[in-house]
């Protein structure tokens, strides 16, 4: 004798009273490329300091073909250092972020809000679809930043 209690029948079959998803439909992860390799150039004189600005959400965009947003966290496990061309002597590597706190997620928070308000404003003036495919909100820590090419 089958307890017909605990189960639903639905068109003569029995089933179960919880949905269950089908593999066919669980959501799917898209692979994406998690590692980058920059090849950057040093200054050779000794005491000579260079600058490099790396922008991680901008490379991954690139090698992925899909949009990383800039203000979100990037979780980064290891870095890896390989120097052919600087002289021995008192070498320094020095490595920056942007702080991780209230202030800069705050700032970076609302100047996204703005520039978005600004984007629709100009969009209420303007006939048609204005927007590019890649634009998006993009801060530069200096003005150095903005023209370096890493």
């Amino acid at each position: 004798m089958v307890d017909y209690t605990k189960r639903n029948v639905v068109n003569g079959k029995l089933t179960s009273s919880k949905k269950k998803r089908s593999r066919s439909k669980a959501k799917k992860m898209t692979p994406a490329v998690r590692y980058l390799r920059y090849e950057l150039t040093n200054s050779a004189t000794p005491g000579n300091e260079t600058s490099h600005y790396i922008d991680l959400a901008k490379d991954l965009s690139a090698v992925n073909r899909r949009l990383y947003r800039q203000g979100r966290d990037y979780h980064v496990k290891k870095i890896t250092i390989v120097s052919s061309n600087t002289p021995n002597g008192e070498n320094r590597v020095s490595l920056s972020t942007c702080p991780h706190s209230w202030v800069a997620a705050g700032a970076w928070k609302r100047g996204f809000q703005t520039w978005k308000h600004m984007n629709a404003e100009a969009d209420r003036q303007l006939a048609g679809n204005i927007d590019g495919t890649w634009a998006d909100f993009k801060v530069y820590l200096s003005d150095d930043m903005r023209g370096a090419r890493n």
